[in-house]
């Protein structure tokens, strides 16, 4: 599980760390013994630093934004190199959303190729380039989230077939601009662009056909069959058209994660080579969906008659994360979801409550330690505008009975009470500690009877005024 939240005091020592050995293991160019310890405090001074933390405490990434021009301005962006390439990054960026509009800024040294790619996969443009103390860079803007439309994907029906036919008419004038020096793509005699037979994607069962919605107004189709390059293939896009009022709006390409959502398995896409927008599209959508995790190659298509196209391969595994009309999502059962995944869910409704009460909850935990350093003992908790909430609190089964969770559990009160809380809850098994907690000023307040194995879980109060 990771955990975004904003930095504080006590993570200083950890932030010096990571600032250090990521500059220095990602700044080859430079001589490693420029970076020190002491310059994490100088580089964020008077900004606002988030942190990325697992389920052990430990920082692995961490953001850092000055707040005081025009737009917000993203001067640090770090992740512990283990846990590079895990969706950190992007889950540090997304966490501001809720703090901060759109758009943001920031500067990316053009030597940092991993960075660069990184950005631009995750729709960050190029506004202006310069050069500074540390060579050439690119000055580099994520937008503002442009309100985006209701889309919908409604799978079409047989009665849809002469609609999508219909379509297919503007969808063959958007081609013929890359297609038309081919023989049978010349400009009809008498005006009418005509679209092959399109009826088979809602006829057969092997094909799907769905039409595209923004609000309601017909906005283009998605056709999928199972032809691929190689017998492997489960998935291939057909035809896919966005009517032109709808381009470069994004609805493509959240189209296209749509329908990979919903049928997982090995896709292709395909284009020919003279089609340079549908090849930078479909370049773009696959990379960001797959995490740059796909297969590019020029093969000769025998059908309907061999010509040139560009393939890309990939992997669905089936999340839904955009609006269908038609129930098409999937519910995935995961027995070991990625850290990165858990943080998806968790910073979906942290945030969720954020927008509601202004703050998120700040975790903390308290240790009982020996000389060595090692751990026999710890409390796990979160602190709130007005309360305390005990999450774990466990003591070494030898040092029990021995005052040592009474001492975890009034450091945990004494913090409450310094950061403003007037009250702690906690909640236990019958089998686990309410005597403890009873003994030390806590109240039942409720009760869930049978909820684990006959087992019945208690709800405590405690009163810190």
């Amino acid at each position: 599980m990771i955990s975004i939240r904003k930095t504080k005091e006590s993570d200083i020592s950890q932030l010096e760390t990571l600032f250090l050995t990521s500059r220095q293991k990602t700044f080859t160019w430079e001589n490693p013994d420029k970076f020190k310890l002491s310059d994490y405090m100088h580089a964020t001074d008077g900004e606002t630093v988030f942190v990325a933390e697992n389920v052990n405490g430990n920082i692995i990434g961490f953001i850092s934004v000055w707040e005081k021009d025009k737009y917000p301005f993203i001067h640090h962006l770090f992740i512990a190199s283990d846990y590079q390439r895990q969706g950190i990054g992007t889950l540090l960026i997304k966490s501001l959303f809720a703090r901060l509009p759109r758009p943001y800024r920031l500067k990316c040294v053009l030597k940092n190729q991993d960075a660069v790619a990184f950005y631009r996969k995750n729709d960050w443009l190029e506004i202006d380039r310069g050069i500074g103390e540390d060579g050439e860079y690119l000055l580099l803007e994520l937008p503002a989230n442009q309100p985006l439309s209701n889309i919908t994907l409604v799978p079409a029906s047989k009665e849809d077939k002469a609609t999508i036919q219909n379509l297919g008419r503007f969808y063959v004038y958007e081609m013929s601009r890359y297609c038309g020096f081919l023989p049978t793509w010349e400009t009809p005699s008498n005006g009418l662009f005509e679209c092959i037979d399109l009826s088979s994607y809602c006829e057969k069962p092997d094909r799907y056909a769905f039409l595209v919605k923004v609000d309601d107004e017909l906005a283009g189709f998605v056709l999928i069959n199972k032809v691929g390059s190689t017998p492997d293939v489960d998935w291939n896009i057909g035809e896919f058209f966005i009517v032109s009022k709808f381009q470069g709006k994004g609805v493509g390409r959240y189209v296209a994660e749509q329908v990979f959502n919903q049928l997982p398995g090995i896709w292709e896409t395909s284009q020919i080579p003279e089609n340079k927008a549908a090849l930078d599209f479909w370049d773009k959508v696959v990379s960001q969906y797959s995490n740059g995790q796909f297969e590019k190659t020029l093969k000769i298509v025998p059908e309907p008659k061999p010509h040139p196209m560009v393939i890309l391969k990939f992997t669905s595994q089936g999340s839904p994360n955009i609006q269908c009309k038609e129930n098409l999502y999937k519910v995935i059962v995961d027995y070991a979801p990625t850290e990165a995944d858990n943080a998806v869910v968790e910073e979906g409704i942290i945030a969720f409550n954020e927008s509601i009460l202004g703050e998120r909850d700040r975790a903390f935990s308290i240790f009982l330690k020996n000389d060595s350093g090692k751990i026999f003992g710890g409390l796990q908790a979160f602190l709130g505008s007005e309360s305390i909430y005990i999450e774990t609190l466990w003591v070494e089964r030898n040092l029990q009975k021995q005052g040592y969770g009474k001492q975890l559990l009034d450091a945990a009160e004494r913090e409450a009470v310094k950061n403003g809380c007037v009250f702690s809850a906690v909640d236990t098994f019958d089998f686990q500690a309410e005597e403890f907690y009873l003994k030390n000023g806590y109240n039942r307040v409720g009760e869930l009877k049978n909820c684990w194995f006959g087992h019945s879980k208690h709800f405590l109060r405690k009163n810190l005024s």
